[in-house]
């Protein structure tokens, strides 16, 4: 078992991925615990697959043809455990609905929506963030260029777009595992103590698991890693094995990394 804690331009590496020369995995040869920080290794357990409630965002847009597919079969996968599972789709897949879950998070929340992460070029270009960014403060503008988009194919407002600096203000601590089906968000500007921006966000806010992406991913390849990953789940294997377990799956069917090696698990 390694606990292990990236640096700077490793933080976008999927080192548990790494093949050896016989091409075998990292996270097929060890037991591997991908950390945000240090202070994370005074934190519970993250084997924990408390499973009685969960709640699902699915964000309805025309190029996330498969979202609905993938939330329909999430929410039948963990129904059928008996576990109590809301969704918010369409117009439901709101900030709104999301804040409201604050101090009373479920088990697991899952989202099948549109991430984000700008770099410092980007996040100055014409446009919704630089129009609302207002302070000098780093730690501000790493949390303000990173989130989701609860609805809609592109930032637009706030209306439709959850900023990291937003999930970091909210009690999920009830949450043992985030699911973040959505492209880059994995990503963010890094400091001394980690990853800003998702990771830290939901950190910050109490969950203990997280599973986010590298770069953007296959529709396909998602769902099909986000069905495995719950039925193994479900099934009563822990977290990590699950996890494992639903990247061979993925990389049966998708043998290029692209497909398979684009998510993390960070406890």
């Amino acid at each position: 078992t390694i606990y292990f804690v990236p640096d700077k331009d490793l933080y976008s590496v999927n080192i548990e991925m790494l093949l050896d020369g016989s091409g075998k995995g990292a996270y097929e040869k060890y037991r591997l615990h991908r950390l945000s920080s240090f202070l994370e290794l005074s934190g519970g357990n993250s084997d924990d697959n408390a499973l009685e409630t969960a709640a699902i965002f699915g964000n309805s847009s025309d190029d996330l043809k498969s979202g609905a597919e993938e939330v329909y079969a999430v929410k039948d996968i963990l129904a059928s455990t008996g576990s109590t599972v809301k969704i918010f789709g369409g117009p439901e897949c709101s900030k709104e609905n999301f804040f409201r879950i604050n101090g009373k998070s479920p088990d697991i929340i899952h989202f099948a929506v549109h991430g984000f992460y700008f770099d410092e070029s980007e996040f100055s270009a014409p446009g919704y963030f630089s129009e609302n960014y207002s302070g000098p403060e780093y730690y501000d503008r790493t949390m303000l260029n990173s989130g989701l988009l609860m609805s809609g194919d592109t930032p637009s407002d706030d209306s439709n777009v959850l900023l990291s600096k937003e999930i970091a203000g909210l009690d999920l601590h009830n949450t043992s595992l985030v699911f973040l089906s959505a492209c880059k968000s994995g990503l963010g500007d890094t400091s001394f103590d980690g990853v800003l921006g998702l990771q830290r966000a939901f950190k910050a806010a109490g969950v203990q698991s997280l599973i986010l992406t590298l770069w953007d991913v296959s529709d396909n390849a998602a769902v099909l890693f986000a069905t495995s990953f719950y039925s193994h789940l479900s099934a009563g294997k822990d977290i990590h094995t699950a996890f494992t377990e639903a990247v061979g799956t993925v990389k049966t069917s998708y043998p290029e990394p692209y497909y398979w090696a684009a998510f993390i698990l960070v406890d």
